[in-house]
């Protein structure tokens, strides 16, 4: 295996490096990140193939060229210019996996020496740095929270085999779409964050403030302008506050701090349930995979949702039911986040995923352990938190009288009784079923079918 530390290479996003940017304004509909056909009316060619190297360009310079062949959709950009300077890179790009100078010429696996976070995911580069924003004095400088969105350090095709199809029948989206759809969703995401903060003051906490989306003129000789167009946004950069991963990755080091108390983390994962509803319900926003690397830890215990790239957007997406079904009632978490299994009730991640794999899924390491063991345990923890919160609707008659709670514990069961479980119904819903097999079960024997 070769060891490559990913701060090795050199790239254009440097400390130090200055930044010429404009404002920048994505056209709609600008797509959606499961949709094959993401773009503005054929604008963007989805796995163009262009070249040798078709949409898998294996060296830094063949993604260049790749990027210039497949540029951002272009928008509306600003006319007048600021300049970012980078002063600390967050992330930087990781090492290409295919290594065109290595003996084989084959393909290399790497080990990250500094790995930044449990992200696998090579995709955008963050850093921070200053700029002077629209309206503030020219001597006033903000600190800020740069995502930048290169397709030249993106993974390519082949690198990109562990992320989701935009759909089932279609191959993971080029290095150049992938960094257009990522800057699509995250650009709109917080967007509609902002504009929902305007009526929903409390939001406000939810995630960084957004100071907008962008464009580097990045210079490039290869290009005839002499730069290329690189897609950016701007966050607020928070202070005192620590990813969630770094808790649970530094608990792991031994010399590491331990993991904060149980009760304190039970109180920062409500606090990142809640955040995320009111996401949900406000914004049209579905995160789809919040993993602790998704989140900021204030010291207060709030938290900060992040990383909006591959997030459904429910208000662009013609024709949802998850709208129109949200519309008719303000959903508890409670049912967002069920651990046991029961229809679809679960439309969210699970604080224990017993689908995930043995691990529990992404919060195995946060969570109490015996949750891992008992999803009993977080069932009832949701419905002790949540039932009875006036924010949300009552839990649906249907779903409480389910005959398919009887597979519950006892706890659970009297939790349900107690927000309005019929026991009586649910024993006829669990009998329904049985009935139908004795009947199956019966007119095999007759047909001599057992």
């Amino acid at each position: 295996m070769m060891i490559k530390n990913v701060l090795d290479e050199v790239h254009p996003y440097m400390k130090g490096a200055t930044l010429v940017i404009r404002t920048h304004v994505l056209p709609e509909p600008f797509g959606w990140v499961q949709r094959n056909d993401y773009g503005h009316d054929g604008e963007r060619k989805y796995n163009n193939n262009n070249g040798e190297f078709g949409c898998n360009p294996e060296t830094r310079p063949e993604r260049v060229d790749f990027v210039l062949a497949n540029p951002p959709i272009s928008g509306k950009t600003g006319l007048e210019t600021s300049e970012f300077t980078v002063s600390k890179v967050i992330i930087g790009p990781k090492p290409l996996r295919f290594n065109s100078n290595s003996d084989d010429g084959g393909d290399d696996e790497y080990e990250y020496l500094d790995e930044p976070d449990d992200d696998p995911y090579n995709g955008p580069i963050i850093v921070t740095g200053r700029v002077q924003l629209p309206g503030q004095e020219e001597d006033g400088l903000s600190d800020c929270i740069a995502k930048i969105f290169d397709g030249a350090y993106y993974p390519s095709n082949s690198e990109n085999d562990f992320m989701d199809s935009p759909s089932p029948a279609g191959p993971p989206p080029d290095c150049a779409t992938r960094a257009d759809m990522d800057y699509a969703a995250e650009s709109k995401a917080y967007n509609l964050i902002t504009e929902a903060t305007k009526e929903q003051p409390e939001l406000c906490k939810a995630t960084p403030q957004f100071f907008g989306s962008w464009t580097i003129d990045l210079p490039c000789s290869k290009a005839e302008s002499g730069y290329r167009p690189v897609r950016m946004i701007l966050l607020e950069k928070l202070g005192h506050v620590q990813p969630m991963s770094r808790f649970i990755r530094e608990a792991k080091q031994e010399a590491g701090p331990p993991l904060p108390a149980e009760p304190e983390r039970l109180n920062t994962f409500k606090r990142l349930i809640e955040a995320d509803n009111e996401l949900w319900w406000w914004c049209d926003i579905h995160h789809r995979r919040i993993r602790p690397h998704d989140v900021l830890v204030r010291q207060d215990g709030t938290v900060a949702i992040i990383n909006f790239q591959q997030a459904i957007l429910e208000s662009y997406v013609v024709n949802c039911s998850v709208i129109l079904d949200k519309i008719l009632n303000r959903r508890s978490p409670i049912l967002r986040h069920w651990p046991l299994d029961i229809g679809k009730a679960g439309e969210s991640w699970k604080a224990v995923d017993t689908d995930a794999d043995a691990s529990g899924g992404s919060w195995a390491e946060w969570v109490p352990a015996a949750w891992l063991d008992n999803p009993n345990l977080a069932a009832l923890w949701l419905l002790q938190t949540f039932s009875g919160d006036e924010r949300y609707d009552p839990l649906p008659q249907h779903w409480l009288d389910s005959g398919e709670h009887n597979k519950a514990s006892k706890e659970v069961l009297d939790a349900l009784v107690s927000c309005g479980r019929d026991y009586e119904k649910a024993q006829q819903e669990e009998e329904r079923p049985s009935k139908r097999r004795k009947l199956v079960q019966s007119s095999r024997e007759t047909l001599g079918m057992v």
